[in-house]
């Protein structure tokens, strides 16, 4: 009797939380309404939403209509009439397949955020605003990449030509990826757009890209190695924070670029890493590592930061950092460079 009890009492809380988060429920608690719309989940795990107009923003200190049942989901079927899908819409469920109409216009960066299960979305062909290619979601020119399914499948990935932007939490938590190519044309890389991508070991970004946002590579903490180029204009804050196993940072452009370039901070694993200017110029005159036509303290900072495993030199920086000529860059050439720099002595 005791056991019936306690499961009435917990069916009325459960009742009771949902109606005053403002929706109605029915007397199975399977369908309800949010703002405008109609909602639905059956025995199969589908989940329809129905009627005409927004699917409203779920903010964090709200409990979304379908919470209660996040883990039953396993497919979102959105009616035509619904116009955009809002913020957190279908956060955390177990939804692996999800079916968007041509009346859609809008879809929240993080409308299908951690959805772990998530294996495709497919977009009507009659929307003149979304589109899908494979189950990737794409906005109708495919210009910008909006959504790659956390469990699309697949260890490698190639997004297509013609995609300029990477979208907020685009791939973020794709854990099974282990390569991702970026194609040239890709010009902004959004906030958290590769969070999470743990399985990503070689990071290319092309000469294109302009701007990488905050958190975009966060937690990859497997990604080795990283190739960016001078035309990279700002990397904003914590973009590869927690990347604890980068070692190799290559850098198309020279020492001055790498220097002027908008890197903020909470990202120690670029700066920690090795770094190889791979376009620095070096002079003619031995000592003039950075090639600015003088030999000063700042060639002898690179060579000693070199020693110390700090830069990487091409084969033009070797030949004039090694100032004793032993054929070692260390640091008894760098003092030799400060003792030049200092009038101390005028030749090597």
């Amino acid at each position: 009797m005791k056991k019936i009890i306690s499961v009435l009492l917990s069916s009325v809380l459960i009742l009771s939380a949902l109606s005053f988060c403002g929706f109605a429920v029915s007397a199975i608690s399977d369908s309800g309404t949010w703002g405008d719309l109609s909602w639905s989940l059956d025995e199969d795990g589908i989940l329809v939403v129905s009627g005409n107009g927004y699917l409203e923003d779920f903010p964090d200190d709200v409990i979304n209509a379908w919470h209660y049942y996040y883990t039953w989901i396993t497919e979102v079927r959105i009616e035509n009439g619904v116009t955009g899908i809002g913020v957190r819409a279908f956060h955390f469920t177990s939804v692996a397949k999800v079916s968007i109409p041509a009346s859609v216009s809008f879809i929240s960066g993080d409308a299908f955020g951690a959805c772990s299960k998530l294996e495709e979305i497919k977009v009507d062909d009659a929307n003149a605003y979304y589109c899908d290619v494979d189950g990737v979601l794409f906005n109708k020119e495919k210009t910008e990449l909006v959504k790659y399914p956390d469990s699309k499948g697949g260890s490698a990935y190639v997004i297509p030509n013609g995609v300029e932007i990477i979208a907020f939490e685009a791939f973020s938590s794709c854990s099974s990826l282990e390569s991702i190519t970026i194609p040239d044309g890709v010009t902004t890389i959004e906030d958290n757009a590769f969070n999470g991508c743990y399985g990503i070991t070689d990071l290319v970004l092309p000469a294109t890209v302009k701007t990488v946002g905050k958190y975009a590579f966060a937690y990859c903490d497997n990604i080795k190695s990283v190739t960016l180029y001078s035309g990279c204009e700002s990397v904003a804050s914590h973009a590869f924070y927690g990347c604890s196993g980068i070692t190799e940072v290559y850098y198309n452009g020279t020492f001055s670029q790498w220097l002027n370039m908008g890197l903020v901070e909470g990202n120690q694993p670029l700066t920690n890493a090795t770094m190889t200017f791979v376009n620095e110029v070096a002079g003619e005159e031995t000592g003039d590592v950075n090639g600015d036509g003088e030999i000063t303290n700042t060639d002898a900072a690179m060579v000693l930061k070199y020693d110390a495993g700090i830069y990487g030199f091409n084969e033009s920086q070797l030949s004039v950092a090694d100032a004793n000529g032993n054929g070692v860059v260390e640091n008894l050439d760098a003092t030799l460079i400060l003792k030049y720099d200092a009038g101390i002595i005028n030749v090597f």
